[in-house]
């Protein structure tokens, strides 16, 4: 059984500027900002993590995925894990298990050396670009073209079912989906 991981360090500021997003929604001033970035929370929201359209993280963010049973090697969540380390929540803070011997190759994580006592623990990684300018061009075109899209959302005029992305979003974003 695999649980599902869970997100214990979001991204380091916005994906895209405000102010670089105006021009995307057809905006001159800042009247409406708040609209622009609700648009862009709502489609990084669509598109980043786990459960996101492209099952990957877009900016870099620290993930944790429970640890069930004596786990000896763990399929990792994301196509681009780095610096895994094996952590317990204890009083609010993750503390890193020490002794514990990892092995990252690709997408798994071979486990030694682990403690006895397994409550609680978690193996945790980060995934996601590092900077806004290392995203790739396409995930970056698909997340301006649904910043318009939920900016000016009529369902009568987009011809979107609920839970799809607009054709042209999926299109440009199609290359870097990633299914773990």
């Amino acid at each position: 059984m695999r649980a599902a991981p869970f997100q214990i360090t979001p991204p380091d500021g916005p994906l895209i500027p405000t102010t670089d997003l105006r021009g995307v929604v057809r905006m001159e001033t800042d009247e409406r900002d708040g609209d622009i970035e609700a648009a862009l929370s709502g489609a990084v929201s669509l598109l980043d993590g786990y459960r996101g359209r492209l099952g990957r993280c877009i900016l870099a963010q620290r993930w944790a995925l429970p640890l069930l049973g004596r786990a000896e090697a763990v399929l990792l969540p994301f196509p681009d894990c780095r610096d895994p380390r094996i952590e317990r929540l204890v009083d609010g803070a993750w503390v890193e298990v020490e002794g514990v011997g990892l092995f990252h190759s690709g997408q798994w994580v071979a486990l030694s050396d682990m403690p006895d006592d397994f409550t609680g623990l978690h193996l945790t990684v980060t995934a996601g670009y590092e900077t806004p300018a290392d995203v790739p061009g396409d995930i970056m075109a698909g997340v301006r073209l649904l910043v318009a899209h939920l900016f000016d959302y009529d369902p009568r005029a987009w011809g979107v079912e609920v839970g799809n992305l607009p054709a042209n979003v999926e299109a440009m974003i199609a290359a870097k989906v990633w299914f773990g």
